[in-house]
């Protein structure tokens, strides 16, 4: 009879370990975070199921955030997102990011009308901060104080422009111009002497 009770409560205990393990591995939570462009945001985290969660995160100078994404869905775009903690959770944080040469070619024919460079830079749309504007080649493209650019001459150039922020720091990023004719254009400058007036 001793020999039957203690296979039970070795069995029993066997089941109560193995029942807990189960049940503490099932009520436990994975979220998962990463990061797109300029900014930072809570650390990867394990919760229980159950549990209210919040998320923040915090952009870099000059960026802005743009919100939190699942399977490529926007899910929140508030800073601080809290949800209830029910399933495991992959997380995206999105930043913008400022435009550079490296990544912006902004082709232009010839006489084209001014349009405003600002169009293609990701600059927040508050905040105390100042842009000044050069282009490294007015034979090519010139542009004013407030970011509009128009093309004088077929060829290539850089646009460079700095913004300098409240506490005086200043960053400086460039984006690439590349002014050619129109097939029209061609026309006029071979066949109707255009190299000489226009």
């Amino acid at each position: 009879m001793k020999r039957i009770l203690s296979v039970f409560l070795v069995i029993l205990t066997v089941f109560s370990v193995f029942t807990l393990g189960v049940s503490g591995k099932s009520d436990s939570v994975e979220i998962n975070i990463s990061v797109e462009g300029a900014g930072k945001a809570t650390k990867s985290l394990t919760a229980e199921k159950g549990d209210r969660v919040s998320l923040s995160v915090k952009a870099d100078e000059l960026a802005r955030f743009l919100g939190w994404y699942e399977n490529g869905e926007l899910v929140s775009e508030k800073e601080v997102y809290t949800f209830t903690a029910k399933t495991d959770r992959d997380l995206l944080a999105k930043f913008t990011t400022m435009q550079s040469a490296e990544n912006i070619h902004i082709f232009m024919t010839y006489k084209r009308k001014t349009f405003n460079i600002n169009e293609h830079l990701n600059l927040p749309e508050k905040g105390n901060y100042k842009v000044t504007y050069e282009s490294s080649d007015e034979e090519v493209a010139i542009i004013d104080k407030d970011g509009n650019v128009k093309t004088t001459g077929r060829g290539e150039g850089v646009i460079t422009y700095t913004v300098t922020l409240e506490n005086g720091k200043k960053v400086t990023q460039s984006i690439g111009i590349k002014v050619v004719f129109t097939p029209r254009q061609w026309f006029i400058y071979i066949f109707l002497f255009g190299w000489l007036w226009y």
